[in-house]
């Protein structure tokens, strides 16, 4: 067969990111048997690609083609992986357009976080003077009251357009901060050279800014849709300031709000119609995010890639039904801080837990490592640094899961039927945990939280305070426990059970049909 179409997708170094873009191109591929799809990723990411690709028939499978840029790092080390990306994309897209066996790509769809996938597309077609510009079209690969927080426009209520002024007021010096100063600055950290004199005014200035703009004031947000939240809140852990992550953050969203305004549409396949309608509405109305439509493509569920690993199938088979403590924080994210009070009531209570590590056992605190030891020693507990979640949260034994509250970790829990015990640290997590807690589909905990709102009001918990006490902490989790093994656990796999049935639903009705036009879209 002669293929007709042809798109690109640009992706995200983070782990997490790549499996819903995988999922999305094998059913574009499905709905459309003369498109082929090529995939710019991250080396770190090819392995899993391949894992989902491979229960999918050949006629679908030979269409999909990867593109791994880089080596393998560990997967925490976001920050030099999405570097690689950045220095090393332009010249896989340029093999890409110069490839005479494929048709010219008639969409090049990029995931809006890495900002810098419209600079590199415009600059290597301009190499191709006789091109026919295919279509940049950014996909969100969270919530969208996400895309509408970090790059709405200005007349959208919950945008945070207003940033970069606000910062501008407060010191106009700090906007004058380079890439090259946060470098610097990490290097130093990690016993490089001393920083320039004038790049540590420059980071003291912008650190201050910073601070003072979003942190330091009650400054309130509201989107369309959620509960109103103080700016603050946002940054639910100790952050430090001074440290490339979180220097890089108003920089990177400068950036990519700049980019959103190039895209000539947005795609995205988080749920979230089942979520808060409202809030896709606004950004369907967004003149930013809407212009050229802004399509939400929906959820894709995964079944287990089979039975678990002997060790973790034996522990999850010799436990009763709902009575494991599932405890993952993802691929990215830190243990809270805080963790080893879990742990310790985990112990008191003799509760079975599993503790997956996200390939990130090395880096734990050597507190959490000697917890965990003597609790794998005991048999209350079972560590794999690695692990099939969807697979574990199918398990009958599980009676709650532990989470961070990243997107795929929560539409999975829910998918499951397993209450969420959400532990959000920043970002799109805050938005989750908080609609998880409201919606009881589980509990959010706040007392955990060593950030910003230490000793402050959290908005739509009117009357409570951050107080991160060890005893507030404790009290909170023997609650929450307690909350999902009675009565209130059994309301929230109801409330759950009817979110999968509508996810489910949507799956096989408007979000295939949209699926559908999308593949055929760009011809």
């Amino acid at each position: 067969m002669s293929f007709k179409a042809h798109y690109v997708f640009g992706t995200h170094s983070s782990f997490s990111h790549v499996p819903p873009v995988i999922r999305l191109c094998l059913a574009l591929l499905t709905q459309a048997d003369d498109l082929i799809i090529t995939v710019i990723l991250h080396a770190d990411n090819l392995l899993n690609s391949e894992r989902l690709m491979a229960v999918h028939p050949d006629s679908i499978t030979t269409r999909l083609r990867l593109v791994p840029i880089g080596d393998q790092m560990p997967l925490k080390d976001t920050s030099r992986s999405f570097k690689v990306l950045e220095i090393q994309s332009a010249e896989a897209y340029r093999k890409i357009l110069q490839d005479d066996s494929s048709p010219t790509p008639q969409a090049f769809i990029f995931d809006i976080v890495p900002f810098f996938y419209p600079d590199i597309k415009a600059n290597v077609e301009a190499d191709f003077p006789t091109l026919k510009t295919p279509r940049l079209i950014a996909y969100n690969p969270e919530a969208a009251a996400e895309m509408i927080f970090r790059v709405g426009s200005i007349t959208t209520k919950g945008s945070l357009q207003w940033l970069k002024q606000s910062i501008q007021d407060q010191s106009p010096e700090s906007l004058k901060l380079t890439w090259e100063d946060i470098e610097s600055v990490e290097q130093f950290a990690g016993g490089g050279p001393e920083p320039s004199s004038a790049t540590q005014d420059r980071v003291s200035k912008a650190v201050k800014a910073y601070k003072k703009v979003m942190v330091e004031n009650y400054r309130v947000m509201k989107i369309a849709g959620y509960e109103p939240f103080h700016l603050y809140e946002r940054w639910t852990a100790k952050v430090d300031w001074t440290r490339e992550r979180e220097l890089n953050w108003p920089m990177s969203l400068f950036k990519y709000q700049e980019q959103a305004k190039r895209a000539e549409g947005f795609v995205g396949c988080f749920p979230s119609s089942v979520f808060k309608p409202e809030a896709l509405e606004a950004a369907e109305k967004d003149p930013i995010l809407g212009k050229g439509g802004y399509v939400e493509l929906g959820w894709f569920e995964s079944k287990p890639l089979g039975p678990l690993n002997g060790e973790l199938q034996g522990f999850l088979d010799a436990q009763d039904a709902k009575s494991v403590v599932y405890v993952s924080f993802g691929t990215i994210m830190d243990c809270p801080r805080n963790l080893v009070h879990l742990l310790e009531f985990l112990k008191t209570e003799a509760i079975p837990y599993v503790y997956a590590g996200g390939g990130q056992h090395a880096s734990l605190p050597e507190n959490i490592k000697i917890l965990l030891k003597d609790a794998e020693a005991d048999g209350r507990a079972c560590v794999p640094d690695w692990c099939d979640q969807i697979g574990v949260l199918a398990h009958p034994s599980i009676m709650c899961f532990v989470s961070h509250c990243g997107a795929n970790s929560t539409i999975e829990s829910i998918l499951a039927g397993v209450p969420i015990i959400a532990c959000a640290q920043k970002w799109d997590q805050v938005f989750l945990s908080a609609k998880i807690h409201q919606a009881n589909l589980g509990i959010e905990l706040i007392q955990y939280r060593t950030g910003h709102v230490v000793g402050r009001g959290i908005m739509h918990r009117p009357g409570e305070v951050c107080v991160a006490t060890p005893e507030a902490m404790k009290m909170e989790i023997a609650q929450a426990i307690e909350d999902v093994r009675g009565y209130e656990g059994d309301q929230m796999r109801e409330n759950l059970l009817q979110m999968a049935k509508e996810m489910r639903s949507k799956r096989e009705g408007i979000w295939n049909e949209a699926v559908k036009e999308f593949a055929h879209k760009y011809r």
